[in-house]
């Protein structure tokens, strides 16, 4: 479906300059800052997204105009793979060092479906009821308006992965509560931004650095920096042991760049 034919209301913002899709989404994150309306609607790598049906955010079966009146909080909706299969990544809880203990010794991947063990992914939750999360993804969001413009929008220190995180745990702070509805759908082609899969985990794994440096208490983050480098020492180790030649080298990539990682994202220089 064509995003400018299916949502004639919609100024659709697109393109990709020359240094990649990551310098199109900061541009498209300084327009969106000065949007006018209720709400932002803020579809991060739009050409990879396909709206079903039409539905868009709001508390129950709402139109885009309706919707716009009673959006006051980050809203978030489902996401699904082409299949049309349910993809939970739509939203997440907040790493705490319960959820990385979990990641790193791999309950979180033996018991998916497990609140207890799959913490950040909602484990259990087939994301068919509205809900208070910590985080709203940001390929299917909106926000207010008003929100958006006192948080500044998305932190373009964060490079491609972790800003709608950082974004929504700052509203939180100012006492806002992320949510998601079951009534909107969105199918998210996962990985067009970023191609090779080292790189990617590298990016993600550089986000949660940089989040739990922002967002954790500051006595907390030794932990959790540590956590991460037992996270990347495993599959270090896994390098070595994986019977795949591909994997394997994908595995020493991500333990090679550890450095750059744990470091997360450098701050940005006043431009």
């Amino acid at each position: 479906m064509d995003m400018k034919h299916g949502f004639p209301g919609l100024d659709i913002m697109a393109g990709e300059p020359a240094d990649g899709p990551e310098d199109a989404l900061r541009q498209q994150t300084r327009k969106l800052l000065w949007a006018v309306g209720l709400v932002v609607p803020v579809l991060v790598a739009a050409a990879t997204l396909v709206p079903i049906g039409g539905a868009v955010i709001g508390q129950g079966q709402l139109g885009m105009e309706s919707s716009a009146k009673r959006v006051t909080h980050p809203n978030g909706g489902v996401t699904v793979f082409r299949d049309g299969s349910l993809n939970p990544a739509s939203c997440w809880r907040m790493m705490t060092p319960w959820s990385l203990f979990s990641s790193t010794v791999g309950l979180a991947r033996l018991f998916p479906n497990s609140d207890l063990f799959n913490r950040e992914a909602i484990g259990g939750w087939r994301r068919d009821s509205v809900r208070e999360v910590d985080i709203v993804v940001g390929c299917l969001m909106l926000v207010p308006t008003e929100l958006w413009r006192r948080l500044g929008g998305f932190d373009e220190r964060f490079f491609m992965y972790g800003e709608d995180a950082d974004l929504c745990l700052r509203a939180r702070a100012l006492g806002y509560q992320p949510m998601i509805t079951p009534d909107a759908t969105i199918m998210h082609l996962v990985g067009a931004s970023t191609k090779r899969h080292a790189d990617k985990v590298c990016a993600v794994m550089q986000a949660k650095s940089t989040l739990i440096r922002r967002h954790w208490p500051r006595w907390l983050v030794p932990l959790g920096i540590a956590q991460l480098w037992l996270w990347g020492l495993a599959r270090g180790l896994a390098s070595a042991l994986h019977p795949d030649a591909e994997q394997r080298s994908r595995l020493r990539q991500i333990w090679q760049h550890r450095k750059r990682w744990l470091a997360g994202f450098p701050e940005l220089q006043a431009r």
